[in-house]
C-alpha cells in the first residue's frame, strides 16, 4: 500500500531523496528522427518509437550521493510501460554511466529514452516513475 503519490509536472522542480529534480523536457521521437538528431546513435539501439526525458538534477544534501536513475520506469497508461533503453544512454550522455554521481558536480543534466508504443503525447496518462514504494513519485509527461 502506497502511503503517498507525490505527483509533478514537466518544468517543475521537487525534491526528491537528497536532490532536486526536474524533468525539462520530454519529447516522443520515432527511430529515424531520433537518428538524424543524435548521428553516432547505431541504428539497432533505436526502438521505432522513443520517448526522449531531459531531466535537470541538482544535488542538496551535503554528502557525496548517488543516484540510480536506471531505476526510473516510464508507465504508459494502466498497463503499459517499462525501463530506460540503456545502449542509448551512453550516446544521449557522453559523461556518465547509468549511475548519476554526484563527487565533482553538485548538477547535471541527463537524457533518458524509453521505448514506447505511440508517437503522440495523445493523453494524460504518461509518466516518468521515480519510485513506487512507499512513497509514489511521478511526472506527468
Amino acid at each position: 500500500h502506497v502511503k503517498k503519490i507525490n505527483t509533478f509536472k514537466v518544468g517543475e522542480m521537487f525534491k526528491y531523496q537528497d536532490f532536486q529534480i526536474e524533468v525539462t523536457k520530454a519529447e516522443i521521437y520515432t527511430a529515424t528522427a531520433l537518428k538524424n538528431k543524435y548521428q553516432d546513435v547505431p541504428e539497432d539501439a533505436i526502438d521505432e518509437n522513443n520517448i526522449i526525458i531531459k531531466l535537470r538534477i541538482k544535488k542538496i544534501g551535503k554528502n557525496d550521493k548517488e543516484l540510480d536513475i536506471g531505476a526510473f520506469t516510464i508507465q504508459d497508461g494502466v498497463e503499459g510501460g517499462g525501463g530506460t533503453n540503456p545502449y542509448l544512454y551512453p550516446y544521449l550522455n557522453s559523461n556518465s554511466s547509468g549511475m548519476t554521481t554526484f563527487e565533482k558536480s553538485n548538477e547535471q543534466t541527463i537524457i533518458l529514452a524509453f521505448p514506447i508504443e505511440r508517437t503522440k503525447k495523445y493523453d494524460k496518462n504518461l509518466k516518468l516513475i521515480l519510485a513506487l514504494y512507499p512513497e509514489k513519485y511521478e511526472v506527468k509527461l
